[in-house]
């Protein structure tokens, strides 16, 4: 009886087991955001340098991906994501752009935010806060394409 109890009791928790050890899985955003993605985001881009950087302060996790094209480093394609403490209401990150002006967007997530301005998509996966922003001006990115790669980013974590 004691060895059927602990089948089930195996069978019923290691689902959630794997989910909590996938989400204490470290941040990584360019396994995330690769190089193709950003080739596709600056069209007539030959190569990219990549920028990576991560931090464990205060809790919380971030890690960050920039590709530059390599011949104009102000074409850019960024990708921030932030992993907030259980503790932390997943809204918080939103509460940085709440002075902007965003439209939601349908079809990535549980909902994304989009930036016009500053070629932005801005979307909350508990427990992770996730940007991506397209620098360049000829042409500006659209909403569009940056929601296709953002969906891609999306289906990697």
């Amino acid at each position: 009886m004691l060895l059927r109890t602990l089948a089930v009791m195996t069978a019923v928790l290691a689902p959630a087991l794997a989910a909590a050890q996938e989400a204490r899985a470290p941040l990584d955003a360019c396994a995330l955001l690769r190089e193709a993605d950003a080739l596709v985001l600056l069209p007539g881009t030959k190569r990219v340098t990549r920028t990576t950087t991560s931090d464990g302060a205060q809790g919380r996790e971030s890690s960050a991906c920039v590709y530059a094209d390599a011949a104009d480093p102000g074409r850019t394609v960024a990708l921030s994501v932030q992993r907030f403490p259980a503790t932390v209401p997943n809204d918080v990150g939103l509460a940085l752009f709440s002075d902007y002006e965003l439209e939601p967007v349908d079809g990535v997530g549980n909902g994304a935010l989009w930036k016009p301005s500053t070629g932005t998509l801005i979307m909350v996966v508990d427990p992770d806060f996730i940007t991506l922003t397209v620098t360049r001006t000829d042409p500006p990115a659209t909403m569009t394409e940056v929601r296709g790669i953002m969906k891609k980013v999306y289906a990697r974590r």
